[in-house]
């Protein structure tokens, strides 16, 4: 198999896209990274999600909305692999 081509996001255009190609998923793999340092709350800066097809980066600290990723992450029909989710929980 070979391996799914990466996308960054970074506008909302490509973010509804993105999101609206996920959809047709059956499961993805998530993964986030926070910023940690001088802030008294974790600031969300990177949000990774992959399916079979593609791969996509998300940069939520270049959108204002993100809207079309919760729709997407709260499909209860698509599962949902989180990478150490005990930290996305957290948030």
């Amino acid at each position: 198999m070979s391996a799914a081509p990466l996308r960054p996001i970074t506008t909302p255009d490509a973010l509804e896209a993105a999101c609206e190609r996920l959809a047709g998923a059956a499961h993805l793999a998530v993964d986030t990274e926070f910023i940690r340092d001088r802030t008294y709350f974790a600031q969300l800066c990177l949000v990774q999600v992959a399916s079979e097809e593609e791969h996509v980066l998300i940069d939520p600290l270049a959108l204002d909305d993100l809207a079309p990723l919760r729709a997407l992450l709260t499909r209860p029909e698509i599962l949902k692999v989180f990478h150490a989710g005990r930290h996305d929980l957290e948030i």
